[in-house]
């Protein structure tokens, strides 16, 4: 049982360690010349999502109830759409037309995400 305790408190040691990581390279994208400040953005956000992609995996183990599981994988499928979408909309795309559809992609993987995790509290 303690084992068990112990590996839980290293995975939100992780976590929470992968989280302060992404803060200090989001901190140096806007401190750091151009070249390094893109090399940090990707990390900061290849942190998020990763971390996303892990909790999906947590879920999709741990949630043996299929109802529950059938909601919330969707969610967080939508929730790494969403990143990568904010990753893609705010750095590397600026012309008008992409970038309106990339608006609209973005908006509707967060409205998504966040009624698959509603309808499974239902």
């Amino acid at each position: 049982m303690a084992a068990i305790k112990r590996k839980s408190i290293a995975k939100l040691c992780l976590a929470l360690g992968l989280f302060v990581l992404a803060v200090f390279f989001q901190q140096m994208d806007r401190l750091a010349a151009p070249l390094p400040s893109a090399v940090c953005f990707l990390l900061t956000n290849l942190i998020y999502i990763g971390l996303a992609m892990a909790w999906g995996f947590s879920i999709s183990r741990r949630i043996l109830h299929c109802d529950d599981r059938r909601w919330l994988l969707p969610g967080c499928a939508m929730t790494v759409l969403w990143l990568f979408l904010r990753t893609v909309k705010y750095r590397f795309f600026s012309g008008d037309t992409v970038t309106r559809h990339l608006w609209y992609l973005y908006y509707r993987a967060a409205c998504h995400a966040d009624k698959h995790r509603r309808l499974c509290v239902q």
